[in-house]
C-alpha cells in the first residue's frame, strides 16, 4: 500500500474512465498523480477555470478500481498547525453513503503524497464546476 506521486504512461492514461467529466477538464498523463497499483488507487487534480482558481476552489479526482470520487479543496481555507499545513475539502453530493469514509480516507492519504498538506473534511457546500 504505497502511495507514490508520478506521471502516467500512455497505456496507463489510455485505460481510464473520466465517467461524466468534461474534457477540458480533464488532465493530461503529464500531470502528477497519485498512484498506489496495489489498490488500484489513482488521484489527480482536475483542470481548473481561471474563475475557480481566483476563488481559492479546486477539484480533484479519486479513482480506485471502477469508482470514481470527486472532492473539491478550498485553497483560501489553509492554516498551519503544529506546522503543518490544513486544508478544508468536501466531497461531491453523489458519492453513495457506503463509500463515503472510505473516499475520505484515501483522499486524506492522496492529498497528503500530492501537496504534503492535511486534508479536513467539513461540511460545507460543494460547488460543482463540472
Amino acid at each position: 500500500m504505497t502511495l507514490i506521486k508520478r506521471q502516467l504512461t500512455e497505456a496507463e492514461f489510455l485505460k481510464l474512465d473520466f465517467q461524466g467529466i468534461e474534457l477540458q477538464r480533464r488532465p493530461s498523463p503529464e500531470a502528477l498523480w497519485v498512484v498506489d497499483e496495489e489498490r488500484q488507487l489513482l488521484c489527480v487534480q482536475l483542470i481548473s477555470t481561471t474563475y475557480a482558481m481566483r476563488e481559492g476552489y479546486y477539484w480533484y479526482l479519486l479513482l480506485l478500481e471502477k469508482r470514481q470520487f470527486i472532492f473539491m479543496v478550498d485553497a483560501f481555507s489553509a492554516k498551519t498547525k503544529d506546522e503543518q499545513r490544513e486544508i478544508e475539502a468536501v466531497l461531491d453530493n453523489n458519492i453513495a453513503v457506503q463509500d463515503i469514509a472510505t473516499a475520505k480516507a484515501l483522499a486524506v492519504e492522496a492529498i497528503h503524497v500530492l501537496t504534503n498538506e492535511k486534508l479536513l473534511f467539513v461540511d460545507k457546500a460543494f460547488y460543482s464546476s463540472m
